[in-house]
């Protein structure tokens, strides 16, 4: 039996792990859970998975933790911080290493992973967007198993299959198009609106980021640097169904789609069983109830945030990191009322034009410019308000 170690358990992509895991109990068991901040959800999660290890943002949350399963839960060890996701991520009881946080929080926990040579499945994108080099630099040298959990890269995994780059015309991702896709007027948007999105179900600062369709830009990156892929082979398309998520475009211009019913549970189980397949959760897809599917092009002027993503992917250097960070802070400045929808793409624009590319940035210089730049965009949402 697997024992698997959940980064991030108590949000969308952690919940649904473990319901995957639940799914699969003769197969898998829960060594370690973390979360940041959510210690009453991650006391619930302990009581019905029995990790062994647990992590928590600071002391204050294990403390409060500790007092909600003191009396129920003995023989577990609780930890804090960013060497407790690096104990977990790196023990010898980790088989398989979820990272569903937020944010670059896990960056030294999947390092540390990649150099153990553990399987990662991974839906933070931020992370392959802001050190991708870096990381995938590492995944060649330990020769380490990293599978992608986003719907979309799920797709091109299965979909390239290993085959070579040179092989490979172009790679399409959907998009659903988020609320906003036949948008004209941006400037009252309210939080409410653009957390409605029409199909998937997820954390507010991705949802928003789906919204602008910064989350596709993040997957142009992404799936460049996880599939050595030029990120000008990479288009993407909206299709409001959400049936098909990628698609591969062979140089024989032959064309091979995965497609399944939007369930991000099927994409999580193909990261745990790859190679294997097993019977799913998710619902089975009868195309002759799906009358149409859509595909239409993006508007990179209603949705400037897209064409910014492309930009930085091609020009690479610290770009990627700055556009992340500066991205991150702005939506969280609009999910807490502080500006406008319309003003997050300004904003990232700006921050991008105040700092100067480098070419191959360390990782603890890109850990300190990721820094600079959220520090850089508080300062223009102070000016905006």
């Amino acid at each position: 039996m697997k024992k698997i170690a959940i980064l991030g358990s108590t949000g969308s992509i952690g919940k649904s792990t473990l319901e995957v895991i639940k799914h699969l109990d003769n197969e898998f068991s829960v060594f370690a859970l973390a979360a940041k901040s959510n210690y009453h959800l991650l006391a619930q999660q302990i009581l019905e998975t029995n990790p062994k290890v647990v992590v928590t943002s600071d002391k204050k949350t294990k403390d409060e933790l500790f007092r909600l399963i003191k009396h129920k839960k003995k023989n577990i060890t609780i930890l804090t911080g960013e060497q407790g996701l690096i104990e977990i991520a790196t023990a010898s009881n980790t088989d398989i290493l979820v990272i569903a946080m937020s944010g670059i929080a896990g960056i030294s926990a999947l390092i540390k992973a990649i150099e153990k040579r553990k399987r990662i499945a991974f839906s933070t994108k931020e992370l392959l967007v802001s050190f991708g080099d870096i990381i995938m630099a590492k995944v060649k040298k330990y020769n380490a198993e990293i599978l992608p959990i986003d719907s979309e890269l799920v797709g091109l995994h299965q979909c390239l299959d290993n085959r070579s780059a040179n092989d490979v015309k172009e790679i399409i991702i959907t998009a659903s198009g988020g609320p906003f896709r036949n948008y004209t007027n941006f400037g009252n948007i309210t939080v409410a609106d653009a957390l409605k999105h029409p199909v998937w179900k997820m954390g507010r600062k991705i949802t928003v980021d789906s919204a602008t369709l910064a989350n596709k830009g993040l997957e142009v990156i992404e799936s460049s640097r996880l599939f050595s892929i030029p990120s000008d082979k990479i288009k993407v398309l909206i299709h409001p169904q959400s049936i098909v998520h990628s698609m591969v475009k062979f140089v024989d211009n032959t064309v091979m789609s995965a497609l399944s019913l939007p369930d991000m549970r099927v994409c999580i189980q193909y990261a745990l069983t790859y190679p294997n397949r097993k019977p799913s959760l998710v619902g089975n897809l009868d195309l002759s109830e799906h009358k149409m599917l859509e595909f239409y092009r993006p508007n990179f002027i209603r949705f400037p945030l897209l064409r910014t993503a492309y930009q930085v992917a091609k020009t690479g250097g610290i770009e990627p990191c700055i556009f992340n960070a500066a991205n991150e802070t702005a939506v969280n400045a609009f999910l807490e009322g502080k500006i406008k929808f319309d003003k997050i793409s300004e904003i990232v624009k700006k921050v991008l034009s105040h700092f100067t590319n480098i070419k191959n940035p360390s990782l603890p210089a890109l850990i300190q410019y990721d820094k600079q730049a959220a520090e850089y965009t508080e300062k223009l949402i102070n000016i905006c308000q």
